[in-house]
């Protein structure tokens, strides 16, 4: 199932490598939407910590397991 054309939703494994690629996305996102500097700042500190914490706690550092972004 394709998500709605104003949802981006990313799946990728449990590797801390893809902290930059979601970075990314989520820089790009708040540049379209038109958020300033020291709000972009503090939704790439947000993103990036949930993230992690995916990584890291809830999937355990399994790679096997997958984690799931969405921007909505």
């Amino acid at each position: 199932m394709s998500p709605p054309p104003d949802v981006v939703r990313l799946e990728f494994c449990s590797a801390f490598d893809m902290l930059d690629f979601v970075q990314v996305v989520g820089d790009h996102l708040c540049r379209r939407l038109g958020f300033d500097e020291d709000s972009m700042h503090w939704v790439s500190v947000a993103i990036r910590e949930c993230v992690i914490n995916a990584i890291k706690h809830g999937n355990q550092n399994d790679q096997r397991k997958m984690v799931h972004v969405e921007f909505i």
